[in-house]
């Protein structure tokens, strides 16, 4: 089970643009805008751009996409953001089941069980319940 997880975790090129995206927010991506206005420079890239290119990356790896925004713009429109946040969801909610799974049940797992109140939504999630979001309600 861990296992698993863990070659996720090290091979999904999804996954492995996203926490790159991530990453690079978390060390300094978030003050992009502060840099610019400060001084003009910024050491990192501008952050949405990042994520925009994972899009992309999702976009482009199936060529039906390309095909129903050019035959039918709304109905891409409506079927394309549902999948995209769900893929996204889906690959967020992956690797924290991975990373749960590795604190409970794998090589972490001693230090890990003292969070298991904390996380447990996380560690019994299988793959049906994946990139199932709750509907906000306005």
């Amino acid at each position: 089970m861990a296992s698993t997880g863990h070659h996720f975790l090290r091979m999904d090129p999804h996954w492995r643009s996203l926490i790159q995206v991530l990453d690079e927010f978390a060390t300094g991506g978030r003050y992009h805008n502060l840099d610019l206005m400060l001084d003009g420079q910024s050491s990192t890239g501008e952050p949405v751009d990042g994520w925009s290119a994972c899009e992309t990356e999702l976009f482009r790896a199936d060529p039906r996409w390309s095909k129903l925004m050019t035959d039918d713009p709304v109905g891409f429109s409506k079927h394309w953001y549902p999948h995209l946040a769900g893929t996204q969801v889906g690959t967020l909610q992956r690797a924290a089941r991975a990373l749960t799974r590795a604190w409970t049940f794998g090589p972490a797992s001693e230090p890990g069980r003292k969070l298991t109140g904390i996380i447990r939504r996380f560690l019994f999630l299988t793959d049906d319940d994946l990139s199932a979001c709750p509907q906000r309600q306005h």
